[in-house]
């Protein structure tokens, strides 16, 4: 199991993304203030952590049904969604993800 917090800027919502492995497939269970993101994670389904993990920027199963409910491109969600599946494969270590803007 792996957990990932995200405070998605400007917006101020905040979503909770908590995965679940048993034999290499994750299950993703999403609590958003986001509208955009009810009931994302029974629209996604079971994943192949793996396979996910080795999607190209933008496609794979988890940015295909982002891209069917937010509107907003540059949305943090899909990557965080990535970013936790990704530890909870034993892919990556759990590390912070830190983006900085200043203008």
């Amino acid at each position: 199991m792996a957990k990932g917090y995200l405070e998605a800027g400007v917006c101020g919502m905040k979503t909770v993304i908590e995965t679940k492995e048993c034999n290499g497939k994750i299950s993703i269970i999403i609590d958003s203030e986001c509208p955009h993101y009810d009931g994302l994670g029974d629209t996604i389904g079971e994943i192949d952590g793996m396979m996910a993990c080795f999607d190209k920027v933008g496609t794979g199963t988890v940015y295909e049904a982002c891209r069917k409910t937010c509107p907003h491109g540059a949305c943090a969600v899909p990557m965080a969604i990535l970013k936790t599946v990704e530890v909870a494969s034993n892919m990556a270590l759990p590390a912070d993800v830190t983006l900085k803007l200043e203008k």
